[in-house]
């Protein structure tokens, strides 16, 4: 008998929400309504703090911040409060690497391992060139590790992850002393999408041998600076404490602030203010305020699908309609930035908690792009 009513209760509020969002796809959402729904869903205790912004042209419209960005130390959520963005850092780095091919210092179609101390080859299909276009592409054979015991999900609290050499030498090549053979899948490089963490970490390694700086230091200084984005950061020591949300594991514990040795896959952290200056160069062809981190050509190049299989450029993704976009979920941040570039519209939405609704096909997210679609 309770398993019934556990099991009434639950289809009976997934019927709401059905209900809800059916309603709102048919009205035009009032700004009002976006800001009642974030508010009513963090004083549930679901989630500790959203903040998110509707972009328009060069600017932000519509901004809304509410909830502790550190319940701690009673720090309420502003438009300036810097969330973990998980795998949305994985756009700024393929921006970092994609300056380095408009710089004729990576060729996309080339062997990765040219620009490398040592070869990488997938130990199934040794003769088989793996080269950046497939790494950008999520098509290089690279998955990430099965177990949970590997050292690619060790958590290292603030900057303390190890330098991205030698370990991924070691973790990647069958001699290495960390060598994890799951990170290879059972497919040949070019063949089929995987979705890799451990990918964007190794072209994070590819923009240091190439660049000969540090990579937490070339994206400050090639891509954060010229935009503006003094609150932006691979590194927890760039960012004011005050202004850092801190991670809530399973929306109530406080995780500390942390890192993982993966970081230019997912350790990136930025405001809704901040980041909307790098949504704004990519709808705007690679420019913001005057200062341009790409070429037109080359944002083009990123938004283009080159595959038929599935609808994914150079790391950002492409649902349909003229969006571009990219999640990031992780313990203690559930993030969605998305893009429509012809229309010049953009929606970021960041969030010290884990929950579905704040990314796209969740009610929140989609209560807030009903009302972008207004401008």
């Amino acid at each position: 008998m309770t398993e019934k009513i556990y099991s009434m209760i639950y289809y009976l509020g997934f019927g709401v929400l059905i209900l809800l969002a059916v309603t709102c796809r048919k009205n035009p959402v009032a700004p009002q309504d976006a800001e009642t729904l974030i508010r009513n869903y963090v004083d549930s205790g679901a989630i500790p703090s959203i903040a998110a912004c509707i972009i328009k042209n060069d600017q932000i419209v519509w901004q809304y911040a509410y909830g502790s960005a550190n319940r701690e130390e009673g720090r309420s959520a502003s438009e300036e409060t810097v969330y973990l963005l998980a795998s949305i850092s994985k756009t700024v780095t393929g921006a970092a690497v994609m300056q380095l091919v408009e710089r004729g210092l990576i060729d996309l179609d080339a062997d990765i391992s040219d620009y490398l101390p040592f070869q990488v080859r997938h130990p199934q299909y040794p003769d088989m060139v793996i080269t950046t276009r497939m790494v950008l592409s999520h098509r290089s054979g690279l998955g990430w590790p099965a177990s949970p015991e590997s050292s690619f999900y060790v958590t290292y609290f603030n900057d303390s992850a190890p330098p991205l050499f030698p370990w991924i030498k070691e973790f990647m090549l069958p001699d290495g002393s960390d060598y994890n053979p799951s990170i290879w899948r059972p497919t040949a490089p070019g063949e089929h999408y995987w979705y890799s963490n451990f990918g964007g970490a190794f072209l994070g390694y590819l923009v240091e041998e190439v660049s000969g700086e540090n990579f937490k230091d070339y994206c400050k200084n090639h891509i954060f600076q010229l935009l503006d984005m003094p609150n932006t950061s691979f590194k927890l020591s760039d960012i004011d404490d005050n202004l850092l949300a801190m991670p809530y594991e399973g929306n109530e514990n406080p995780f500390g602030h942390f890192t993982y040795i993966y970081y230019p896959s997912a350790c990136l952290r930025s405001s809704i203010c901040d980041l909307s200056h790098f949504i704004i160069a990519m709808m705007n062809g690679g420019i913001y305020n005057g200062s341009r981190i790409l070429l037109e050509s080359t944002v083009e190049a990123m938004l283009t699908r080159y595959y038929p299989d599935n609808e994914v450029g150079l790391i950002w993704k492409m649902p349909g309609g003229g969006w571009y976009e990219h999640s990031g979920t992780m313990v203690g941040t559930s993030a969605q930035s998305e893009f429509h570039k012809d229309d010049k519209v953009g929606i970021l939405v960041l969030s010290n908690g884990e929950s579905d609704m704040v990314k796209r096909g969740g009610m929140i997210y989609e209560f807030i792009k009903e009302k972008a679609q207004t401008y």
